[in-house]
Parts: C-alpha cells; structure tokens; sequence
C-alpha cells in the first residue's frame, strides 16, 4: 500500500484546515484502493501550533514522517505557506514523488 503525506497550506483557519483535509483524506481513502493518506495536521493535533516551542516540534516531527511516506499530495496555496515550502523541499531531497492539486480533491 502507497503512504501519501497530505500537506495543506491553510492553515490560518485551524478548524477549517482540519476539516478540509479530513475531506480530502476521506476523498483519497475511498478513491484509491492502494493509497493510505497520512495527515500530519490531524497527526500532531496534541501540539499546539501558537506556541514557537510545539510549532518547531510538529514541523520536525512532519518533516521526519515524510521519509517513511511514498509520496506527497500538496493542496491549497502551498507556495504562501513557509511550513509547506519546507515540507516540499524535504520530499525534493529525499526523491519522493510530489504531486500538486491546484483545486479541491
């Protein structure tokens, strides 16, 4: 079974972000028999993202999911979101397949 990081830009809007990745996780789940979502916002939600301390701790804790994962399916405004930015460049220097959605899943 292919493991496909999820990541998602929006994060601004906690409860909206949480709720539009649990979709597309869903979506993903019972779309592709072969492809389990794994989704680090839903993850590391026991962190709390407006403390710099948990905030450094979940984005390295992200970071180091992505070596155990196949892929990466990047949604939303990715190119805005610093966090993002550094999960694609992580994918990029371990050679994973990065795929872009450009609209909802």
């Amino acid at each position: 079974m292919k493991r496909v990081y999820v990541s998602h830009s929006n994060r601004n809007d906690r409860e909206n972000c949480f709720n539009e990745v649990s979709r597309i996780c869903y979506s993903i789940a019972n779309s592709h028999e072969n492809i389990m979502p794994i989704s680090p916002l839903h993850m590391f939600s026991f962190l709390d993202d407006t403390k710099e301390e948990e905030r450094y701790k979940a984005l390295e804790y992200r970071l180091n999911l992505i070596s155990d994962c196949d892929e990466i399916w990047v949604f939303g405004n990715w190119e805005n979101s610093e966090e993002c930015i550094k999960e694609v460049n992580m994918g990029r220097i371990l050679n994973k397949t990065i795929r872009y959605w450009d609209k909802a899943y």
